[in-house]
């Protein structure tokens, strides 16, 4: 549960100090994240940090969520939601303080921010 978030159709979430290795690698970590909040349709994650690699600074790219990748009905670990829902992933290499302005226009108000520090 998280206050003022639960319930909502859209979540925002600004992912700070990503690490290439983890938070970056592999999308499927993501759409299971989705896939496992009922009612958000839509998951937008920010990943802001000196560590995204300078190939995905600026890059935005959205996923759908399939039965393949765990979008089917209840019991299919989808969270009782059909396919459909959708994830939407930014990326800033930099510090979030002097990049945050620079994130497309859906990921600029964020309902959560999750930091990592080396």
């Amino acid at each position: 549960y998280l206050a003022g978030v639960d319930g909502a159709e859209t979540l925002t979430v600004h992912i700070l100090g990503p690490e290439p290795a983890a938070e970056l690698r592999c999308r499927r970590k993501w759409l299971a994240m989705l896939a496992a909040l009922p009612h958000v349709r839509s998951l937008r994650l920010l990943f802001c940090g000196p560590r995204v690699p300078a190939r995905l600074d600026g890059v935005a790219e959205e996923l759908v969520l399939t039965e393949a990748s765990g979008g089917g009905g209840a019991g299919s670990g989808g969270g009782g939601r059909g396919a459909g829902g959708r994830l939407s992933l930014a990326f800033l290499r930099g510090d979030y303080h002097h990049r945050r302005p620079e994130a497309p226009a859906k990921f600029g108000q964020e309902q959560l921010a999750i930091a990592f520090h080396p």
